[in-house]
């Protein structure tokens, strides 16, 4: 199903710490997730409406209920390799974690087209490429091995390990 070209919405949603900016299409279908690690400067107008109201809530669920898929509707893969990412990714469960190797291995690629292809991923947290790990510990996310969106995967992957087992992530 193609979708059609137009302006696109943003919403802001707060996750702890931390804010998401949600890009929408015209028939609110999730296009992108941008993590920020600061409070976003609002231009107005942004967020207005009933689909951004719903799109809000959804993504704010996620801290207090993130034990199941984000059904958000999303934009299609950019690539069939990023659309099988995409369902590899979305069947790990919350509050559990996957290695590039074995996920590689199930997929037939390799560990580094698995990296390519998270950091690569439109939709982080409805997507969850942050569930894919080391094997020596956190790994990247979006490209980073340390700093503000480094710290983020850590904190989103604690939160939900906490929330799923009652008990903290033990993990360097």
């Amino acid at each position: 199903m193609r979708r059609e070209s137009g302006p696109r919405r943003s919403v802001i949603a707060r996750l702890g710490p931390y804010w998401l900016r949600a890009d929408l299409d015209v028939q609110g279908a999730l296009l992108r997730i941008q993590p920020l690690t600061e409070p976003p400067a609002f231009r107005g107008g942004e967020g207005t409406g009933p689909v951004a109201a719903e799109v809000r809530t959804r993504l704010e669920q996620v801290l207090s209920r993130p034990l199941g898929p984000l059904r958000l509707p999303r934009g299609p893969a950019p690539t069939p390799f990023q659309q099988r990412l995409r369902t590899a990714l979305l069947a790990i469960p919350p509050g559990q974690v996957q290695t590039y190797g074995a996920l590689a291995r199930a997929m037939g690629t390799s560990a580094r087209a698995i990296g390519a292809g998270c950091r690569a991923n439109p939709l982080p947290v409805a997507v969850p490429c942050h569930r894919v790990v080391s094997a020596r510990g956190f790994g990247g996310f979006a490209g980073a091995v340390a700093g503000p969106l480094h710290a983020f995967k850590i904190w989103l992957l604690r939160h939900e390990h906490q929330l799923a087992h009652g008990t903290p992530l033990e993990m360097e």
